[in-house]
């Protein structure tokens, strides 16, 4: 499974497996560990979405602005 991430104008494509995530883990253990890969502040992707589309690849990107 990939995790696509769309950080700040980059884009990351990362391995579930390589940070030991699983589709079933929760939004935050998601974020906490891509917090950690990345080296973000603990807090930094609080305020982004996590899209589980059925194709079984996660995507983590900032919430839609009203």
């Amino acid at each position: 499974m990939l995790i696509y991430v769309s950080l700040e104008g980059c884009s990351y494509d990362l391995r579930a497996r390589d940070l030991r995530l699983d589709r079933s883990d929760s939004d935050q253990r998601i974020k906490d560990a891509i917090e950690r890969h990345l080296r973000l502040a603990a807090d930094r992707l609080d305020p982004y979405v996590i899209d589980r589309p059925p194709g079984g690849n996660l995507i983590v990107r900032p919430a839609a602005e009203r």
